[in-house]
């Protein structure tokens, strides 16, 4: 059961009440292929394989629609969801199973999600960020695990943002989100 289902409508309504952040994050073994076993895929493709597949779900099913106020922050850089956004949104424009529950633009809802900078490419990041905005995207590491960063803060340097958009990452939106400290050069 993905977190979409209706069962877990009252969780998501009391996190929007209550301004939970709710932070989205694989199980490490969540799809039982045996091609999983082979090379670390497990963890290299399944873990944002994993990500991707709840995140949709969640979009698809218009939790997020029906939620507006939701902080939901999701691992890995949301996985492949940045790279699969034109097939779910052209999937939601021509096929009724994929609109059934989202109204609202998929872009739109999209957008509302929060991700973290665990994506291991400057490249990336920066599309990210393009495509999210700077205030959704916030510092992330997974360390001190195999696939964490090390030094994330270089990670996100490396990805030659402006600079406001790169104090925002570095804690900004964190303190933002998390009602903490404000960098105040991110809200400059």
């Amino acid at each position: 059961m993905y977190l979409g289902d209706d069962s877990f409508e009252p969780f998501w309504a009391a996190a929007s009440e209550t301004g939970a952040v709710v932070f989205i994050h694989p199980t490490t073994r969540g799809f039982g292929g045996a091609v999983f076993g082979d090379y670390y895929l497990w963890n290299l493709v399944g873990n944002p394989m994993e990500t991707t597949v709840t995140a949709a779900h969640i979009l698809l099913s218009g939790v997020l629609e029906r939620h507006p106020d939701l902080r939901v922050v999701l691992a890995h850089g949301g996985g492949a969801l940045l790279a699969i956004r034109g097939r779910l949104r052209h999937g939601h424009d021509v096929q009724p199973s994929a609109r059934a529950r989202l109204d609202e633009s998929l872009y739109d809802s999209l957008r509302k999600f929060y991700f973290d900078t665990v994506v291991h490419d400057p490249t990336l990041l920066r599309a990210l960020v393009e495509f999210a905005g700077p205030d959704h995207v916030l510092l992330g590491s997974d360390f001190p695990f195999d696939m964490g960063v090390r030094l994330a803060a270089d990670s996100v340097r490396d990805a030659t943002l402006d600079p406001q958009a790169e104090a925002a990452i570095l804690g900004g939106n964190a303190g933002s989100l998390f009602g903490g400290p404000r960098n105040t050069a991110a809200a400059a």
